[in-house]
């Protein structure tokens, strides 16, 4: 019995680990300013730091336009 038990909070506990990755990896990234790195520079460090699959919406640009 104390083996069932063990083993099914075990599966909690791995089920609930996975729906956090889930949520990781799909980060939405608004409002960000954007220099001349272009976006996916912008998007491949902002990866780097948050360990996740960024999406960036509502990007906003700096500097001159010609």
């Amino acid at each position: 019995m104390k083996e069932l038990e063990e083993w099914m909070k075990k599966i909690e506990l791995e089920g609930r680990k996975r729906k956090k990755e889930e949520r990781k990896r799909n980060i939405i990234i608004k409002g960000v300013k954007a220099r001349e790195k272009g976006i996916e520079g912008l998007r491949k460090e902002i990866e780097e730091i948050v360990g996740a699959t960024a999406k960036l919406e509502g990007i906003r640009s700096i500097g001159k336009k010609d």
